[in-house]
């Protein structure tokens, strides 16, 4: 997804890294709370105990999500811009949530 938006832009500049790490993110986190829903439905009929766990997992997430984000833009030259670590964080949490299914 990332590559391809890259190249739509024509190469690697601050502008498409910038623009195609929001849009993937976004896509990534449209990802997350379809697959979130998901399996808070599913636990609800079939293990609905288990359902605390899978909130409180979330909001640690997102806490997590926004924090090492924020942390790792202070460490770089752009500092304040956590497009990039938000895009990563959020593919890879919508990884985790796909193993569910």
């Amino acid at each position: 997804m990332y590559q391809s938006c890259i190249n739509r832009f024509g190469g690697s500049s601050r502008v498409a890294d910038g623009n195609c790490s929001v849009e993937v993110s976004d896509q990534a986190k449209l990802e997350i709370t379809y697959l979130y829903k998901r399996l808070h439905a599913q636990l609800s009929k079939e293990n609905p105990q288990l359902l605390p766990k899978l909130e409180s997992s979330q909001k640690s997430w997102i806490k997590y999500r926004d924090e090492h984000c924020k942390l790792e833009s202070s460490q770089t030259t752009a500092s304040g811009e956590t497009w990039k670590c938000d895009m990563r964080l959020n593919v890879d949490r919508a990884r985790e949530l796909r193993v569910f299914f």
